[in-house]
């Protein structure tokens, strides 16, 4: 989805800047991904079973993230908003999880690691990403919170954060 530099610039004190440090990590971790496996020799010349569970992971992600976003509707939005007249959504992925899109796109980003045979970018796109993900749920729960009281309190005591058990 895109983003209006205007929008980027009124949502920058209530994001705390979260989606920048999203965007840095991941194309990071996915150049040091491609650097590997181009230049290390991070990946040996068949498919095999680790490039396969990458791409499976990459094709998981993808959908898992979109589907998220299209339950989201009109709710979406790339910085920490609350839009006039959202309604707190307790459907499709988010019946299990309050942060699904991050759950797909950090799928995505480790299979992309394990697609070229890469430790570092593993490194950088599992426990990394994981942390970045962490900071920014902090703060979309803060707007979340405010904006739906008890309501989301309660979805927040029958769902996980992005993974199960987390």
């Amino acid at each position: 989805p895109v983003m209006s530099a205007r929008e980027s610039t009124e949502n920058r004190r209530t994001d705390r800047n979260t989606m920048w440090l999203i965007l840095a990590m991941s194309a990071f971790g996915q150049v040091v991904s491609l650097v590997e496996w181009a230049y290390l020799g991070g990946a040996p010349a068949q498919f095999d079973a680790f490039a396969m569970l990458g791409a499976l992971l990459m094709l998981v992600g993808l959908a898992f993230r979109v589907w998220a976003i299209r339950t989201l509707d009109r709710a979406f939005s790339a910085t920490v908003q609350i839009k006039e007249d959202q309604q707190l959504i307790t459907s499709g992925p988010y019946r299990w999880l309050r942060h699904p899109s991050y759950t797909g796109a950090w799928a995505l980003m480790v299979g992309v690691a394990l697609l070229f045979h890469s430790w570092a970018g593993l490194l950088i796109m599992g426990p990394g990403m994981l942390w970045v993900y962490a900071r920014r749920i902090d703060t979309e729960e803060t707007t979340l919170e405010t904006a739906f009281g008890q309501a989301y309190s309660d979805m927040k005591r029958t769902t996980w954060r992005m993974l199960p058990g987390w």
